[in-house]
């Protein structure tokens, strides 16, 4: 992580990008993401943007295209499993979850997608019961190769929103327990659990990127 800037505006953007990649099949041009930005989260600046595109192209989180048109953007599963554990972090952290520093929300994340990863492999042993071969089984399965950080060959642009949208599933737990404190939001980490978290996170910290 040390080597790429982080910026608030990474996931928001990446959001935007995979949900446009996903409706339109296409790679996705600045224009359209900076339209996007403006209309759902109300940040249509172009440095904005911009900041936001060259942290994800760092982190690997999308690759860029270059095109008739000039240079366009597309998602790689690596963007779309840490953009849904983000946005399922955020929903149930909420503010908290942008205060906490760049290494405690990344080694966050990186805890958090172990959950997430033991949640699929649970889930893959259900669906087996599923008929062979149905969607519904293929995408678990690429929801489990996406945790465990592969990239899948010739994946439908439809897709990607989909394995962003398990990603979350396996991760509604964590938004189910914390959104039951209702108007109770956290403005802080308890004591206890930052204290933990601070000695994990140092502990793994080498292995983030």
């Amino acid at each position: 992580m040390s080597a790429c800037r982080y910026t608030k505006n990474l996931f928001l953007v990446m959001d935007c990008l995979i949900d446009l990649y996903a409706e339109t099949g296409k790679p996705v041009g600045f224009t359209v993401i900076q339209r996007c930005m403006d209309e759902v989260y109300g940040r249509a600046h172009p440095e904005q943007v911009r900041r936001g595109l060259n942290s994800a192209y760092c982190l690997g989180y999308l690759k860029i295209v270059e095109g008739k048109y000039g240079s366009k953007h597309v998602p790689t599963l690596e963007g779309v499993v840490n953009t849904s554990i983000y946005l399922s972090l955020k929903s149930a952290f909420r503010k908290l979850i942008d205060e906490l520093p760049t290494n405690t929300l990344f080694c966050l994340i990186h805890l958090a997608r172990h959950f997430a990863l033991i949640n699929r492999l649970w889930l893959s042993v259900i669906i087996q019961s599923l008929p062979k071969n149905s969607e519904v089984e293929e995408l678990s399965l690429v929801t489990l190769k996406a945790l465990l950080g592969e990239e899948v060959k010739d994946l439908e642009p439809r897709h990607y929103r989909e394995v962003l949208h398990n990603v979350e599933l396996d991760l509604a737990n964590i938004r189910s327990h914390l959104n039951k404190l209702g108007d109770r939001s956290l403005t802080m980490l308890p004591g206890p659990l930052e204290s933990i978290l601070t000695k994990v996170c140092n502990k793994v910290s080498r292995s983030l990127v």
